[in-house]
């Protein structure tokens, strides 16, 4: 049987997929996209109620059961730290569990994602991700402003713009501004419409702004450039089409993520499904901008600093270096032991808080009706 399915972080459930961006109420746009899709069931995709998980750590966990990669069903355990920013690390009161689905700043499909979902097999590194404002100092009004950011060796700049408007081929001047959101709505993308129809749209970001089309010069006219752009790729006519710039994080089907999550045809019906393809890249779940996903995975002890992102001024701290262990223990036979890696750490400067996500995972196999205990450990 051949169902219809909605995607979920690359995971699907059913046997077809037709991605749609949404873009105005009631309207829809159907990517030319056929055969993309993962099963995803409500089977794989819950707790394991007959088992026992054993947090002994302050931070919030849970577990899911999915076939992994070669499609053996496989336990992955998430554990979430939430702490506040400060002189000093403390644990934020409320220790948010993992999310189970991408959390948007809006309505999905309309908005940008802004916490991503800790449900899927992996990601080869850590994704950084940034929830932030641009801050003018000493709250004065500019036209435009760079903003930094460095973990570790992963270092980014965007430059921040005040309204602009194509004027007869030509930028006009910026509005001033003392704060400036940094979402993927301001930064180059969108879509164009024509007669109350969608005909195109930046497949990389349908969100943002200067997204020319087949639109021709004097149609762009009085249009919205971004505000958002690469300091090394600035936009200089409307026929730019510069990589998105942004520090938040990229929906599955968006591009060049969405490349990743490999070829769903015929043959992929007949043999390979309803698990990955065998082209499919693990960096498919990396949901992080490309230029910042780690080159491995990060530790901890790792410097960041932020600047012109909060109206008190630059940000420096050093990553927390926490050490997890575990072990999952099935009846009658010998424990097996988790290997946690940091697969995504976001600041939320905004709110003055950090979050850190580890993963584990335990083939499991056809052994679940045998899986007595989960145990999370934190390493002093």
């Amino acid at each position: 049987m051949v169902c219809t399915g909605e995607f979920v972080n690359g995971l699907v459930d059913g046997l077809e997929l037709k991605s749609t961006i949404k873009s105005k109420p009631g309207q829809e746009f159907k990517l030319k996209i056929k055969e993309k899709s993962l099963k995803f069931t409500s089977e794989h995709l819950r707790k394991v109620a007959m088992s026992e998980l054993k947090n002994n750590t302050p931070f919030a966990a849970t577990y899911v059961l999915l076939p992994n990669v070669q499609g053996i069903d496989t336990i992955y355990v998430n554990v979430k730290a939430s702490f506040n920013l400060g002189k000093s690390w403390t644990l934020c009161d409320e220790q948010t569990p993992p999310f189970f689905e991408d959390i948007y700043w809006g309505e999905p499909g309309f908005s940008s994602i802004k916490f991503p979902t800790a449900i899927h097999q992996g990601k080869p590194a850590t994704d950084i991700g940034l929830l932030a404002t641009a801050c003018a100092p000493d709250h004065k009004l500019v036209r435009q402003l760079d903003v930094s950011a460095s973990v570790g060796m992963v270092q980014k700049t965007l430059r921040v713009f005040g309204d602009r408007v194509w004027d007869r081929g030509r930028v006009s001047s910026a509005t001033e501004f003392v704060q400036m959101p940094l979402v993927y709505e301001n930064a180059f993308g969108g879509q164009y419409w024509k007669d109350n129809q969608l005909v195109d749209l930046e497949t990389r970001n349908p969100l943002g702004k200067g997204f020319k089309g087949e639109r021709s010069q004097e149609e762009m006219n009085g249009s919205m450039l971004p505000n958002i752009e690469n300091p090394t790729q600035l936009i200089g006519c409307a026929d730019d089409s510069p990589a998105p710039s942004g520090f938040g994080f990229i929906a599955s089907n968006w591009h060049p993520r969405f490349l990743y999550a490999g070829t769903y045809d015929e043959q992929w019906k007949q043999n390979r499904a309803p698990y990955l393809p065998l082209d499919y890249q693990p960096r498919f779940q990396n949901s992080a901008h490309p230029d910042l996903v780690s080159g491995g995975y990060l530790t901890g002890g790792e410097e960041v600093t932020l600047t012109n992102m909060h109206p008190g001024g630059p940000i420096n701290f050093i990553i927390p270096h926490i050490v997890l262990s575990g072990k999952v223990q099935f009846h009658g036979q010998i424990s097996q032991s988790l290997q946690f890696v940091m697969e995504t750490l976001i600041v939320d400067v905004d709110n003055e808080r950090l979050t850190l996500d580890w993963k584990a995972s335990c083939l499991c196999n056809n052994a679940l009706p045998l899986l007595r205990s989960i145990t999370i450990n934190l390493v002093r």
